[in-house]
């Protein structure tokens, strides 16, 4: 099974992915994995049900902005 955050293909095996781009309205409520080139090196992980183009919502409620424009991948996750 392919990692969430595998990079090699450009869809993961149910083609509910994408490597770059940024998720939609279309994905707005579901729950996501998301990484971002982090500005001072390296990436961050963003994990949660999407809530707006530039906010995740963790299991635990709190609420995660990031900067869609930094996304390198994101894929759809159960």
């Amino acid at each position: 099974m392919d990692s969430p955050l595998n990079m090699e293909n450009s869809h993961n095996s149910r083609g509910r992915g994408k490597v770059g781009g940024v998720p939609g309205e279309s994905e707005i409520g579901l729950k996501l994995s998301i990484r971002c080139a982090d500005p001072e090196g390296g990436f961050r992980d963003y994990l949660g049900i999407l809530i707006s183009l530039d906010t995740v919502q963790r299991r635990n409620g709190e609420l995660k902005t990031f900067n869609p424009q930094s996304i390198v991948l994101w894929k759809i996750v159960s």
